[in-house]
């Protein structure tokens, strides 16, 4: 099963997740991409209760895609709405800011989760455009994570729960193939400069409701250079925000861990 947390809020990009790329909303767009996911059952867009996010509901791809809500500040506790309807094993997780999110990455992911039997298996930061990874947790470790930290309110980075308490899960980290090996592109939705990109990027692909998959993305930047710089500026808040990153790191590491 594959879960897409996904809130109307947005500070930097009001509404971006219902902003139109190429005439298909954005959360449209990341969707139809974890459809195409090898080896998962189903994708659910998981939302909260806040009124706000009531709009999220009908962006379910003519239901191809089940709509839950839950917390508005604990992204796990949608999580756990989401795995006890649908009965799942392991679950990866794909933001909804993600509108080209890698089907194919994930597909690899999941099976080499599944071959060493890991409690989250991720992509090595660093190797990969920002907004085409995912990653594949099992049900039991996010149930261990719960039991061991109540407290769960930063679970919109749920990754760090478990890189910064080694001690306590099984890591998994994969090295992405060449082909995707481009961190100097940025394909996450955060600002109006990624939106501009990823305009250019689908209708030069002229690519309507459908999955998009990456060798189209890399032939696309092949044939445009210049459009890396588009938003090439742009920050990832928890990477280059060094106070938030310090704070994020004391949150989400379970006390009394000594590594």
């Amino acid at each position: 099963m594959t879960i897409v947390p996904c809130r109307m809020k947005s500070t930097r990009l009001p509404g971006k997740a219902i902003r139109p790329i190429y005439g298909v909303p954005s959360i449209e767009r990341c969707l139809l991409n974890t459809l195409a996911i090898t080896r998962s059952a189903a994708t659910v867009l998981a939302t909260s209760t806040h009124p706000d996010d009531t709009v999220l509901e009908r962006h379910n791809l003519d239901g191809r895609v089940a709509v839950v809500r839950g917390s508005e500040d604990d992204v796990l506790q949608r999580f756990f709405v989401a795995i006890e309807q649908l009965e799942a094993d392991i679950v990866v997780r794909v933001t909804g800011d993600c509108p080209v999110v890698s089907y194919e990455i994930a597909g690899l992911l999941i099976e080499t989760h599944l071959q060493t039997g890991a409690d989250v298996t991720y992509c090595r930061w660093g190797e990969f455009p920002p907004g085409i990874n995912s990653e594949v947790y099992s049900v039991t470790a996010l149930r261990k994570l719960k039991e061991l930290m109540p407290d769960t309110s930063y679970s919109e980075y749920l990754i760090l729960f478990f890189k910064n308490n080694p001690g306590h899960f099984r890591l998994n980290e994969v090295s992405v193939p060449d082909l995707y090996r481009h961190p100097e592109w940025r394909l996450t939705l955060d600002e109006s400069v990624d939106l501009e990109l990823f305009e250019l990027l689908f209708s030069t692909l002229d690519i309507g409701r459908e999955p998009v998959p990456f060798e189209r993305i890399a032939q696309f930047f092949a044939d445009n250079p210049a459009a890396v710089g588009i938003n090439a500026d742009a920050a990832i808040k928890y990477v280059d925000n060094n106070e938030l990153a310090q704070f994020l790191t004391q949150a989400t590491t379970i006390k009394g861990d000594g590594n």
